[in-house]
């Protein structure tokens, strides 16, 4: 018989932002009354495989900006954020990039790939 844990969390699915209480035992999990089933599925996922988009920046080589902003594709477990924040220091892209240009295949390990934020052309040349 496992003991009960409880964790506080504020849903970020809707602006409602509710707080919640949820009770975990023996791998179920007791919501408080007038919880979403999307805040609960929220908060499942919270608790059991947390996970984040990562947005940064990376070097970039011959750009009209200097830093390139980049993002994972989709979220990636948590516990690899630091991970990815080395392996994306580490490297550098060169202009021009458009975006959502593949800079990571697959960072950290994720299976998720880290695409440009945005386009930034070669220094001295304009798009039309």
């Amino acid at each position: 018989m496992s003991a009960e844990k409880r964790h506080r969390l504020l849903c970020i699915v809707c602006p409602e932002s509710c707080e919640m209480e949820v009770v975990e035992k023996d791998g179920t999990f007791v919501f408080p009354t007038g919880i979403c089933h999307m805040g609960q599925d929220y908060a499942r996922q919270e608790i059991v495989d947390p996970r984040r988009i990562l947005t940064t920046t990376v070097k970039l080589i011959g750009g009209e900006v200097q830093m390139l902003p980049v993002r994972t594709t989709q979220p990636i477990p948590r516990e690899k954020l630091l991970k990815a924040m080395d392996q994306i220091a580490g490297i550098t892209a060169e202009a021009p990039v458009q975006a959502r240009d593949v800079v990571i295949p697959d960072v950290a390990g994720s299976g998720v790939a880290l695409i440009a934020s945005r386009s930034v052309d070669k220094r001295g040349k304009k798009t039309k």
